[in-house]
């Protein structure tokens, strides 16, 4: 895919990139394996338990993988040295940014138009929590407290490409209408405070916690977002950087080999 060159991985020593992923190549990955959630037995449960339809399901989770590293556009100056001289860019805290771009799209007019906007709250919680998984307690800690981003059009070339990805027309529309918006207010929090948006990121979390209180279904969709979002970012992952031998990688391949579609 064209566009800027918005690293979602990079590591590089000397002039030689070792490993490097365009953030919009990862997205697209990322996508490819949630697709898998259709027809797949996670796809019916969430029909069955969450009482909604379950193509909308699939493409709520589907703009979570398009969407969930939007935030990394805002790191890419972000780098720290290892002990042998190589680089690498940092990006965490970047789930809180990428929700606040979910959060903004769900205040959208535009996104109204279309049947899933009463699922973009599945999409955002997915957004939020899809690195928690891995560290709840320190992810919890690591909001993001200053961002390094390179020039503003750099940013809105980038991802405008990640638009692309959004299977709906009304939500990727309020997407393009409202890209440079968003953009505009999340540099204004980085030149300031990013307080503030962390604040506004945790009071629609929490409401949406208070809203699906004694509501078992939405609870369950909830997880099953973040369940599948977690394993489609592990899987496209390991694609371009490598093998793991993480007990956890371990467990979300067993995961996607119960619960999403088999690969064509």
């Amino acid at each position: 895919m064209s566009g800027a060159r918005l690293y979602s991985y990079r590591y590089v020593c000397g002039e030689r990139d070792v490993v490097t992923e365009l953030l919009t190549d990862h997205s697209a990955r990322v996508v490819k394996h949630l697709t898998r959630v259709k027809a797949s037995p996670l796809s019916r449960y969430a029909s069955l338990k969450g009482r909604v339809n379950e193509e909308d399901f699939v493409n709520a989770l589907i703009i979570a993988g398009a969407l969930h590293d939007v935030g990394k556009a805002f790191y890419q100056r972000s780098e720290r040295v290892t002990e042998g001289g190589c680089k690498y860019l940092t990006f965490t805290g970047h789930e809180w940014v990428s929700a606040y771009f979910i959060q903004q799209l769900r205040a959208s007019e535009t996104a109204w138009e279309s049947p899933l906007a009463n699922l973009l709250d599945i999409t955002f919680y997915a957004v939020l929590l899809h690195h928690h998984a891995m560290d709840v307690i320190g992810r919890g800690r690591e909001s993001p407290t200053k961002l390094r981003p390179p020039e503003r059009d750099e940013i809105i070339e980038g991802l405008e490409e990640l638009g692309k990805l959004i299977p709906d027309e009304a939500v990727r529309n309020a997407y393009s209408r409202n890209l440079e918006t968003i953009v505009g207010k999340v540099l204004d929090y980085s030149r300031k405070d990013l307080a503030g948006l962390i604040t506004t990121v945790r009071e629609t979390y929490n409401d949406l916690l208070r809203r699906s209180a004694g509501r078992r279904g939405r609870r369950v969709l909830y997880l099953l977002g973040v369940a599948a979002l977690v394993t489609a970012d592990y899987l496209a992952a390991e694609e371009v950087r490598g093998p793991s031998t993480s007990r956890f990688l371990r467990a979300v391949k067993v995961f996607s080999e119960a619960y999403f579609s088999k690969p064509t």
